[in-house]
């Protein structure tokens, strides 16, 4: 068999397949609102199946296809995309909408109008209606819609609060000296504040479905936005710290990094000193709103802000025999 494989952008272009025999046919279409029209000498072809493939990870509703005839009538719902006679397929999703459609003799039209699945790939089979072994296989890569941050809220109060505590040796120390010896800790120094936006949900107005994913890669460049600062006694305000909007954890410094604590040693003692630390952790709520760069359209997300930080250290001392 030949082949026929290029990359090429759709913007209503037709791509003539001239031959059915061609092997692969290979077409790339933008994110938003964009087609490609695969037009044959013939109408002797069908489309068998296909699937759609992404790189997604996460929670998120099922992709069917609705089936309708040439006359617009819902005919059925289908997990693989086919077509045996003239008319349309339609997949519109929470995270992608696309319509595959065979309404004119020897043309087949797909047509995304917005996907947000990385890596995503729509794969079709058409075969030949009188020998369905000659088949031609298509492949068309949908690129990600590109989204920009619009505005991020909190609730300042908080849910779900955690508690423990760490108890570990920070120093072994023997003096040997006719005096007593003084020893400098920075207790706070190796300590961080540990961040992370989590359990992120798009927004789907009343549809009723559950996508659960982080959307992250959907911005065009990476967000630092102000986040909500733990208040000594009770709460949280809005003081100008600030992190990265992401999925992955991110690991801050503290304020209280160079404070001092002094241990004095007696002639001749052994000890080992000791630290306790108090750790505390919190959900704040919090919903960001992504803009399309394109289409301007918006998409509202769900999250917790989520973040572990120590708040009180306790150094001690252990006498060693």
């Amino acid at each position: 068999m030949g082949a026929v494989a290029g990359w090429l952008t759709g913007c209503n272009q037709g791509v003539f397949i001239d031959d059915f025999r061609s092997e692969v046919e290979q077409v790339q279409l933008e994110s938003d609102e964009d087609e490609v029209t695969l037009c044959f000498q013939t109408d002797d072809w069908t489309v068998e199946g296909g699937e759609l493939s992404h790189s997604l990870k996460g929670q998120f509703s099922s992709f069917f296809f609705q089936q309708y005839n040439d006359q617009g009538e819902h005919i059925g719902t289908q997990e693989s995309p086919s077509l045996d006679m003239h008319g349309s397929l339609s997949l519109h999703h929470p995270l992608i909408e696309l319509y595959i459609e065979h309404l004119r003799s020897g043309e087949l039209t797909v047509r995304v109008v917005e996907n947000l699945l990385p890596e995503c790939t729509l794969f079709l089979v058409l075969a030949d209606k009188e020998m369905p072994e000659i088949q031609q296989f298509i492949r068309i890569q949908l690129q990600t819609a590109k989204y920009e941050l619009e505005g991020i809220t909190y609730t300042l109060n908080t849910w779900g609060e955690e508690r423990k505590d760490g108890d570990r040796v920070l120093l072994s120390v023997t003096n040997n000296a006719d005096t007593p010896t003084t020893i400098t800790l920075y207790p706070w120094k190796e300590e961080h504040k540990q961040v992370r936006f989590r359990r992120v949900y798009l927004v789907t107005g009343g549809q009723g479905t559950l996508e659960k994913f982080d959307p992250f890669y959907l911005l065009e460049h990476p967000v630092e936005v102000e986040i909500p600062t733990f208040r000594k006694g009770f709460g949280f305000e809005m003081k100008g710290e600030k992190a990265l909007l992401t999925g992955d954890w991110q690991q801050q410094d503290l304020p209280k990094a160079d404070e001092e604590r002094k241990v004095t040693v007696a002639q001749g003692e052994k000890i080992k000193i000791r630290k306790k630390v108090h750790y505390e952790a919190y959900d704040n709520d919090c919903v960001f709103r992504f803009r399309n760069v394109k289409t301007h359209k918006v998409r509202e997300f769900s999250a917790s802000f989520y973040q572990q930080l120590p708040t009180d250290i306790q150094v001690y001392t252990e006498k060693v025999k």
